[in-house]
């Protein structure tokens, strides 16, 4: 009885219906890739999804559809009433066996339970395969490191320069000394020390490097005025640079240090001076009338002028009004400082200025600085995630620093540089290969350029993200069990080594070293990481990645030979603290208006030998608390020495080591009447 226009609008919005029906049965069935109801085991479908819910949606998408078929054709002909029924029937039917736990419990209780290792075994495959993809770590390289206990004869000169390298100090110790010695100035400050590696008087080593920034909280409280806000303390100038590797009862040993910066190395820096940093920058109009205090001397204060290009000009009185109600301080109206040349630079916070132009990239927590060509940058590690990964699993681990929500997915893809003094911003691709990046530089065509675009200079210094690798090596404790059996019985599960360190127990986090141990021949920069078994306190593997060349990103995990005893940072950390003539020596410094404590431990591998060094540092317990290096503590397992170099470290541990073997080889017991030595070795009052 409808007309035939009726009738065909009334058939084209009853299939839109039913195709809209459909499409949500269709979504149900892909959100089954991302379903955790098997966690902990493993993340994504198991056989009950794939076998019985999967099924059930494709049926009830077919009856969807078949019913608006049907339901067309009765309203066109009047005829199908009851195969529609029918229809309706086996729909309610599906539907009532997908959304109920009847059918899905009893198949799970009764089929996969008893057989759960098998039923589950292609589908735990799955989670692998696309949680190792997830995270980048599909192409890890596995090696065996070969454990050598015999002592070597001499220092090489390919020890010594591993030696050289080795940071006994870590960030946090030395941050203080810096604050302490290279401030010189009370409106400069260094916010962290960062690490990095140089050529150095033709020798590739690591290095400490902090920036000088500007800090005008620190002005005491008659200089807190507008003008020096403003006009005159506008930069931060030069860094301070220290040898990763120092000696104990020795001043410090300084690359780069003073104002304006000075180096015996040959380090140089043509423009010190930085008007972007990561500390908290002020606005500022530069060049002046007044001019810029650079620092004092004995003449007088060095004064400079602005020449770079960062900021907005504000020469003129109509960009001065507006600027005045942006920042809604009437002096940048009022001033009569300004010049034709001037510029206001705002948005000075690397990361603050990084955010305002590419929201979406996830940062590292800090940028560091380097030094390129005569000049400073910050260089900023921006990654790419998302928790849309199929069979992935979610990391939920501490990943506040990345300011993301969980993800099953991350990419170490732009690399991002920040001229120091022009606050110039350019992004490079560090992965192309990444969708999501693709992604964004299509959208945002020409943000990003090829990351062979980057100056050599620069490239040089691009370094492995600490946070990520962290992040990879939590995935990979338990996904580095390839074989579904194995990871079913969780047979050979691993854990990031616990130690004692500032009076509290924590996890050990990766730490960059320089060493020849992707390739022999050649000294590189990167990340390590030890792993311990599960549950032990004895070391399983070593995690390193590369941050140099073609090395980047390249990851390797040395597994040590089956059988080999290889002692964890926590046994070594007991050994230390029994040591009888450390513990003495620390107690004795402890009495004497002075703390001892212990800096991070760093499990180094050099030549076959699985070295422990720590440093001991003194803090006064009044006026000055900066601390000191006093002594270094080498230690290769339950054998552990105390010296004030670590050269002299590894010759008297090589002694013990003979000591040692002889004393095994020839089974020499001391006579009834005769005490056996003490070695010297280490131990702790404090443990750090």
């Amino acid at each position: 009885s409808l007309r035939r226009g009726a009738r065909i609008h009334l058939s084209l919005i009853t299939l839109l219906l039913f195709l809209m029906g459909a499409g949500y049965f269709f979504g149900d069935a892909f959100l089954l890739l991302y379903t955790h109801a098997h966690m902990p085991l493993f993340y994504g479908p198991g056989y009950e999804e794939m076998s019985v819910t999967l099924p059930l949606l494709g049926a009830a998408i077919l009856l969807v559809l078949g019913m608006g078929i049907i339901t067309v054709y009765l309203l066109n002909t009047g005829r199908g009433v009851p195969l529609l029924a029918v229809t309706a029937v086996l729909f309610l039917a599906v539907v009532g066996l997908r959304y109920t736990p009847f059918l899905t419990g009893a198949v799970q209780e009764f089929i996969v339970k008893p057989n759960q290792s098998t039923r589950q075994r292609p589908y735990i495959t799955n989670n692998i395969q696309a949680t190792l993809a997830g995270y980048g770590l599909q192409h890890v390289e596995t090696r065996e490191y070969s454990i050598r206990e015999e002592a070597w004869e001499e220092i090489t000169p390919r020890v010594r320069q591993s030696l050289q390298n080795i940071p006994i100090w870590d960030e946090d110790n030395l941050l203080p000394v810096y604050r302490e010695l290279q401030e010189l100035r009370p409106y400069y400050s260094f916010p962290r020390v960062d690490v990095g590696r140089y050529t150095v008087g033709n020798v590739y080593q690591q290095v400490f490097l902090a920036a000088r920034e500007i800090d005008l909280e620190k002005l005491r409280k008659p200089l807190q005025t507008w003008v020096n806000h403003w006009l005159k303390y506008t930069h931060g100038y030069g860094v301070a640079m220290t040898p990763a590797a120092q000696t104990a009862g020795e001043p410090m040993d300084w690359l780069i240090q003073g104002i304006p910066p000075q180096s015996s190395r040959g380090v140089t820096i043509d423009q010190p001076a930085l008007y972007y940093g990561d500390g908290a920058y002020h606005p500022v109009i530069a060049p002046n009338a007044s001019h810029e205090v650079d620092y004092s001397t004995k003449a007088g204060v060095k004064l400079s002028d602005y020449r770079g290009k960062g900021g907005v000009p504000v020469g003129g009185l109509f960009r001065k009004l507006v600027f005045a109600l942006y920042f809604r301080d009437g002096n940048i109206l009022y001033t009569t400082q300004t010049t034709a040349d001037s510029r206001l630079l705002f948005r000075r916070n690397v990361q603050e200025r990084i955010r305002s132009l590419t929201p979406f990239l996830i940062l590292t927590p800090h940028p560091y600085v380097v030094i390129a060509d005569g000049k400073l940058y910050w260089i900023q590690n921006a990654m790419t995630a998302s928790d849309w990964y199929p069979y992935a699993t979610h990391y939920h681990g501490p990943a506040d620093e990345f300011r993301s929500p969980p993800f099953n997915y991350i990419r170490d893809s732009v690399k991002i540089v920040v001229d120091a003094y022009n606050g110039t911003v350019s992004y490079y691709l560090a992965d192309p290969g990444d969708p999501i990046a693709a992604a964004y530089a299509r959208i945002y065509p020409g943000l990003f350029k090829p990351f062979d675009a980057m100056p050599d200079a620069l490239k040089a210094h691009v370094r492995y993200p600490k946070s990520l690798f962290d992040v990879q090596m939590d995935i990979y404790a338990r996904y580095h069990q390839t074989d579904p059996r194995v990871f079913y019985d969780q047979e050979d599960v691993w854990e990031l080594p616990k130690v004692a360190w500032r009076k509290q127990t924590d996890r050990m986090r990766s730490y960059y070293l320089t060493l020849n141990l992707i390739d022999p021949d050649r000294f590189e920069f990167g990340l390590f990481l030890p792993m311990n078994a599960l549950g032990q306190q004895n070391m399983r593997a070593l995690a390193l990645a590369g941050s140099d060349g073609d090395d980047y990103g390249r990851i390797i995990v040395y597994d040590f030979p089956k059988g080999a005893l290889v002692y964890g940072p926590a046994q070594v950390n007991a050994f230390i603290k029994q040591n009888p003539h450390i513990t003495a020596r620390l107690t004795l410094w402890n009495q004497q208006g002075s703390r001892a404590r212990r800096g991070r431990m760093v499990v180094v591998p050099i030549e076959g030998v699985m070295t422990y060094i720590q440093g001991i540092f003194l803090q006064a317990t009044a006026v000055s608390q900066m601390p000191q290096l006093a002594r270094i503590i080498v230690s290769q397992g339950r054998l552990v020495v105390m010296e004030v170099s670590l050269e002299d470290g590894f010759r008297a541990l090589n002694k013990l080591i003979e000591k040692d073997q002889k004393g095994k080889t020839l089974h020499k017991v001391p006579p009834p009447n005769q005490t056996p030595n003490v070695t010297p070795n280490s131990g702790e009052a404090d443990s750090g």
